[in-house]
């Protein structure tokens, strides 16, 4: 279970989901979440991309994960 404060609501994860939490714990590129999921679960990648792709954007939308653009410097 995941708690934000900023959402003011738990999140209930699944073990794909917090698999794929834990895997942003350190900054990763959305392509290395992919591949990951795809070898390590034996499905191909674009049934993982079509499945996974719509988390992370929730993930986005309620500012629990943030896109980075790699080409700007922190």
């Amino acid at each position: 279970m995941l708690l934000s404060l900023r959402a003011g609501a738990y999140f209930n994860l699944n073990p794909m989901a917090s698999e794929i939490w834990q895997m942003l714990a350190e900054p990763c590129r959305v392509g290395q979440i992919l591949a990951s999921l795809s070898d390590g679960h034996d499905v191909d990648a674009q049934t993982v991309a079509r499945d996974v792709t719509p988390f992370l954007q929730t993930l986005v939308n309620h500012r629990l994960a943030r896109v980075i653009d790699p080409r700007k410097k922190p």
